[in-house]
């Protein structure tokens, strides 16, 4: 249960390109995994806690999404899902020969589950049934997050681009714009997903 919730953020986070705004990104799993990385480095390696780790792991993968969408935004159908595909392979290719960051195929073993701590408060996610409570509450915040984002007027233009971009464009959107916005928040809430995977499994695997 623990691991179909965040699967499911996942899936929410792909289906913001590809269900509402037709845009098929075949690499997407590079920002699953750049989230669950980036939350291990960052409580190896900086100390950080759940909070800090979570959003650092966001960041990152909002920041490789952005930089991948600024070189295909400009792009549309067969050529968009080609190179999302091989971005996504040059993030494969990073995590397993990039041994003294990433582990390589051995992975970044032991990170740990650590506690949710709020003011006066901690509560320890070191349990499956914990870690499920938490991921849950993450999910519905998504949930509720992407629905209002996808009935604001950003995802009727973004709808407008799935049912024809070149009209969209004609009528004056910035379309370039609107997918690149569209593909960070995606990655960004997949790198989320990253990071509760790599709690849930207390580890990182370039697979």
């Amino acid at each position: 249960a623990l691991e179909i919730v965040i699967w499911m953020i996942f899936a929410l986070a792909h289906n913001l390109l590809l269900g509402q705004g037709g845009l098929p990104s075949f690499g997407h799993g590079a920002y699953l995994g750049i989230g669950a990385y980036a939350f291990g480095l960052l409580q190896q390696k900086a100390g950080a806690g759940l909070v800090a780790g979570l959003l650092g792991a966001l960041v990152v993968a909002a920041a490789a999404g952005a930089l991948v969408a600024a070189f295909i935004s400009h792009r549309r159908g067969i050529y968009y899902a080609l190179l999302t595909i091989a971005f996504g392979q040059v993030a494969w290719f990073v995590a397993v020969k990039w041994h003294s960051v990433t582990g390589g195929e051995d992975g970044l073993l032991k990170i740990a589950r650590a506690p949710l701590e709020l003011p006066g408060l901690t509560i320890p996610l070191a349990s499956n049934e914990a870690l499920f409570y938490f991921v849950l509450m993450l999910f519905a915040l998504v949930l509720v997050g992407l629905w209002r984002l996808v009935h604001s007027p950003f995802g009727r233009v973004l709808r407008a681009i799935k049912q024809n971009e070149m009209r969209a464009r004609f009528v004056g959107y910035n379309v370039w714009l609107y997918k690149w916005c569209a593909f960070v928040v995606s990655a960004a809430l997949s790198g989320l997903a990253g990071s509760l995977f790599a709690m849930a499994q207390q580890s990182a695997y370039p697979n």
